[in-house]
């Protein structure tokens, strides 16, 4: 039981601390500055932004889902272990961004969907998101 307890404390000890680091990094300005800060929400990418920021993206295998303004991927790893650490890694960075993924996972395949609710379709946490998923992701 100690041992079991220890490890424990010491995996919320990392958790924490992994928490802390994100939440230190210099974050990227994401909203619209003219809007006050009890109602900033992203904005939407222009058709401009889209060009460029998602043809590098669509490279790399993210699908764009017309219907819902997003963006898809499946990522594949060697077994369950390796996708549920990549899933808490991108959940603790999630945490820091405030931005959440929907995503769906079976054994080794984790599928994602990137999409900003806020203002009902893509914007630029979502690009930063699919880079920080490509950089850290599976096959």
């Amino acid at each position: 039981k100690m041992a079991a307890a220890g490890g424990k404390a010491a995996a919320s000890a990392i958790l924490c601390t992994g928490r802390q680091a994100l939440r230190r990094q210099p974050q990227l300005s994401l909203y619209n500055p003219e809007r006050s800060m009890s109602t900033r929400h992203p904005l939407k990418l222009d058709q401009a932004q889209r060009d460029q920021l998602l043809r590098p993206l669509i490279a790399q295998g993210w699908v764009l889902d017309a219907q819902r303004d997003a963006i898809r991927k499946q990522f594949q790893f060697q077994d369950f272990g390796d996708a549920f650490g990549w899933m808490t890694m991108i959940a603790l960075r999630s945490e820091a961004l405030s931005h959440h993924p929907e995503w769906f996972n079976v054994y080794n395949k984790v599928e994602v969907t990137l999409t900003t609710h806020d203002c009902a379709g893509l914007s630029l946490k979502d690009i930063e998101m699919a880079k920080f998923m490509d950089e850290k992701g599976g096959a």
